[in-house]
């Protein structure tokens, strides 16, 4: 009784028995690990090798991949394939053999990472067994810019063509795309407007019938567009005359007339609304009698433009008040 209690109590029994209890738990884990099993890898990308560098120097692009993805059913050892993760495994269609337009049926190539021994695992199912990819013509147009105003402009000024920058935009794409493509369309939306305005916006491509474009397929040399709305001043602005009195004759004797009397113009703020005349030129008075008639050309303030259309302005002079008499001597002295 004492020795079966002894040996219990011993030390070196426990350690034993743990050694036979790792054995035994390291045999049965090896044993499960070295067993085969399936595993399913779904939503597998493809990567499309030459599509983006060696087809677009050959003028072609992939315009529709009929499949986007792949799932694939592998079988191999549970250590090996329970280790594989989806984003390791890559998925790749070769294009770089493709030398014109049509519809072609690849074989996809997997690549397992590199901690996969090559044999180690088999592939039992491809879903699908092929991809099918579209070849298109690359074609590359110049776009106009079409810009719709839906702002307003405050009174007393007026909006002149609005200027884009780029005025066109270079759209690449897919024949099929590109060729229906008619304009580049932005839209502008500012309220009450005094001065001239710059920004950035955005664009939506149209077709000939005015509906938005696909661009998933298109690329564009630019992502906005500049534009500058110029607002300018219009204002009407008198002509007038400066009088020379003399012969007898002073300013409140003569009756002005100047057709036409009003110009209208436009300009920047700040060079038109100081300025609310325009002198045409200079009449002495004492070179006629009753009734003198003058052309002038219509000098414009600088910056400024002429709404009306005048270029030329007639000035009449009548004089009033006066009375003039001829009278005959020989009695002169100076």
């Amino acid at each position: 009784m004492k020795t079966i209690k002894k040996i219990a109590s011993s030390r070196a029994l426990y350690i034993v028995l743990a050694c036979i209890l790792s054995v035994i738990l390291w045999l049965y884990v090896a044993s499960y690990a070295n067993t085969d099993m399936e595993a399913e890898l779904t939503g597998l990308e493809i990567n499309y090798v030459g599509g983006d560098d060696i087809l677009r120097d050959r003028k072609l692009l992939v315009t529709e991949k009929d499949q986007q993805s792949v799932s694939l059913t592998i079988l191999g050892k549970r250590n090996v394939v329970s280790a594989i993760k989806k984003d390791e495994v890559e998925v790749s269609v070769d294009l770089t053999d493709i030398r014109s337009t049509g519809v072609y049926e690849k074989v996809y190539t997997v690549t397992f990472p590199d901690s996969v021994k090559e044999n180690a695992v088999l592939i039992v199912k491809r879903s699908p067994e092929y991809v099918t990819v579209n070849i298109d013509n690359l074609i590359t147009k110049p776009v106009e810019v079409r810009g719709d105003f839906e702002g307003s402009v405050q009174d007393g000024y007026m909006q002149e063509p609005i200027v884009y920058e780029p005025a066109t935009i270079m759209v690449s794409g897919p024949e099929e795309v590109v060729s229906h493509i008619a304009c580049a369309r932005v839209v502008l939306d500012r309220e009450n407007l005094n001065r001239t305005v710059t920004g950035s916006v955005s664009y939506t491509l149209l077709d000939y019938e005015d509906k938005p474009v696909d661009t998933r397929e298109l690329s564009m040399d630019v992502e906005e567009v500049k534009y500058t709305i110029p607002i300018v001043m219009v204002k009407d602005i008198v002509l007038t005359v400066d009088l020379i009195e003399g012969g007898g004759a002073k300013a409140t004797n003569a009756v002005v007339e100047v057709k036409p009397n009003v110009l209208t113009v436009t300009g920047d703020a700040e060079l038109i609304q100081g300025i609310n005349q325009i002198t045409l030129g200079a009449i002495d008075l004492a070179a006629f009698e009753q009734t003198y008639t003058v052309t002038y050309p219509i000098p414009l303030p600088n910056g400024a433009e002429n709404l009306s259309g005048d270029k030329e302005a007639i000035v009449t002079v009548n004089i009033r008040g006066l009375a003039a008499r001829h009278i005959l001597t020989t009695k002169i002295s100076f």
